[in-house]
């Protein structure tokens, strides 16, 4: 959706889950000393200014991402330090980085980083605010780009997809996507964001990725009890052909989220576990 501008939403509690769980999964991948290929459908502009009037407007940061910043020290030696030590200098900077630039730092050469964003807006600011040797950026729309550009190269790799949902049929096209993708790059490592709303249309998107019979962990947290309407009051996402061994370090950042929101709820499960 073209109206859609993640500025207002950027660092939210959404995000510490999504992003805090990305920097988790990718320092896990990492741990193998092969390139890897990284692969964003839905990237936004990477950088967002926290004196920005779009975020002043929500405040949003400073219920999630910023009180966690704010209490680092709280969180020394726990599965989120790691995480918020490489988000600091940034705030420091008044500006939270999104999952492009957590791939840039993460993922220098020789690894290769494939981002797409269809907006004009997100896009022109993405190429201003991102540059690098092994960075390519694309304006399309990211579920018809995703099976375009796989199998990318190395192929060993991770996917990152996160819309924004405001299309409800995106949770009928984004596993349409996935399933192309893995048609052309079987062994993709795929990570999908999802929220949990009151609507309730998550489990037609899960269920959707499960009858494709990939290797399938999930993780939901609710943070609050479900509002009435459409808000969000949790977060969640599916990981296709998780790493081995990634369970443990997830599971871990998921009771610290738990431990700074103690009101909620949440919940770690293979939906498909590896043969």
């Amino acid at each position: 959706m073209l109206s859609y501008q993640h500025i207002y939403h950027a660092g939210n509690t959404a995000d510490v889950h999504k992003h805090a769980s990305l920097f988790t999964l990718l320092r896990h991948m990492l741990q193998k000393d092969k390139p890897l290929s990284y692969v964003e459908t839905h990237a936004g502009r990477g950088l967002y200014p926290l004196a920005s009037v779009e975020m002043q407007k929500t405040g949003e940061f400073n219920r999630g991402a910023g009180q966690l910043l704010n209490q680092r020290e709280t969180w020394r030696n726990t599965a989120l330090a790691p995480w918020l030590d490489w988000l600091y200098p940034y705030f420091r900077k008044d500006l939270y980085p999104g999952s492009p630039v957590l791939a840039r730092d993460g993922l220098p050469p020789p690894h290769q980083l494939q981002l797409m964003e269809l907006h004009p807006q997100e896009f022109s600011q993405l190429k201003r605010n991102l540059n690098a040797p092994n960075l390519h950026l694309h304006q399309r729309d990211g579920r018809e780009g995703l099976p375009a550009l796989s199998p990318p190269e190395p192929r060993r790799g991770l996917v990152l997809i996160d819309p924004s949902w405001e299309e409800k049929d995106d949770y009928h096209n984004i596993p349409r996507s996935v399933e192309r993708c893995l048609q052309r790059w079987p062994n993709a490592v795929i990570l999908i964001w999802y929220p949990l709303l009151a609507a309730a249309r998550h489990p037609q998107l899960v269920q959707s990725i499960r009858r494709l019979q990939r290797p399938l962990l999930q993780q939901e947290w609710a943070w609050t009890e479900a509002p009435e309407g459409h808000g969000m009051y949790g977060s969640g996402w599916l990981l296709i052909h998780p790493p081995w061994g990634v369970e443990q370090p997830l599971a871990a950042l998921l009771a610290c989220l738990q431990q700074w929101k103690p009101d909620g709820e949440s919940r770690q499960q293979w939906l498909i576990e590896p043969e």
